[in-house]
């Protein structure tokens, strides 16, 4: 893989500043960055767009909006408001992609859930396709169901998106959450034209929590078939490297990027 493709999302470091980030990727070789907005201390969109241009990087994506399934209205009138204060930023950041986490299933059922979803997305579009930010809706692990999304699988996204039908929304795959399914070579094929965005992270076997995530290469994700698979299927973009994991948190975080890079170099 071209180190021009190589990306790093900040939680992979998360104890580091963003300028410490920034710096080190830079003298990597990584060329793109994805940020936590709530990770950046404080900075605004403008502020991190002159750090990464002074470093030679670029935000490839801004984390996350979304969350649209709350209890009460009110919560999710907040969410769709957040979604747009991000919307701006990601702008103002100069990253044209917001991934987008739909929210947990919580006690609205799957119907009812996926309806609240909807209308949030298509409520916070205008706003997006006005900063030229486009939307990234993330697939995530079914384990997940209550906790972060009740879209759980590439089919799942993809329904959404086809029944929404604008160019400003696409899909983010994460190989995390997607590798599992048996037919997931045939769906990023239909994922052709619409991929926003990659996150790579290795499957630890066994793995022991939701932060078990470990370095491409080290676990049981077929990464040669789903790069393949996302390149037949057009997809140009970064390919962004998302670890939560507990145990590499705590690492030499220059030693973690020179294994990623070496991974990413023999790919």
């Amino acid at each position: 893989m071209e180190r021009a493709r190589l990306g790093i999302n900040t939680m992979t470091t998360r104890n580091w500043s963003l300028a410490q980030e920034a710096e080190a990727y830079a003298r990597h070789g990584i060329a793109n960055i994805g940020i936590w907005e709530s990770m950046c201390g404080g900075r605004s969109g403008a502020s991190v767009r002159g750090l990464m241009a002074a470093h030679g990087l670029r935000v490839s994506h801004v984390c996350y909006g979304g969350g649209f399934t709350a209890a009460s209205a009110e919560e999710r009138a907040r969410a769709i408001e957040q979604t747009r204060r991000l919307i701006a930023f990601t702008a103002e950041a100069g990253s044209d992609c917001l991934l987008i986490v739909a929210g947990p299933i919580g006690a609205h059922g799957r119907a009812g859930a996926l309806g609240y979803v909807r209308d949030g997305i298509e409520r916070v579009l205008p706003e997006a396709q006005a900063h030229r930010v486009r939307l990234g809706l993330e697939p995530i692990h079914p384990m997940e169901i209550t906790q972060w999304s009740v879209i759980t699988t590439v089919p799942d996204a993809l329904e959404l998106v086809d029944a929404i039908g604008s160019p400003g929304l696409g899909v983010f795959l994460d190989t995390y959450h997607i590798f599992w399914d048996p037919r997931v070579l045939s769906h990023i094929a239909r994922c052709a034209g619409r991929i926003a965005g990659v996150h790579l992270a290795d499957w630890r076997s066994p793995t022991r929590s939701f932060t078990d995530r470990t370095v491409p290469g080290r676990g049981v994700v077929p990464f040669g078939e789903l790069i393949a698979a996302f390149e037949a299927a057009g997809y140009r973009g970064s390919y962004d490297v998302e670890l939560f994991s507990d145990e590499l948190w705590a690492s030499d975080y220059e030693a973690l990027l020179t294994e990623i890079c070496a991974w990413a170099d023999a790919v």
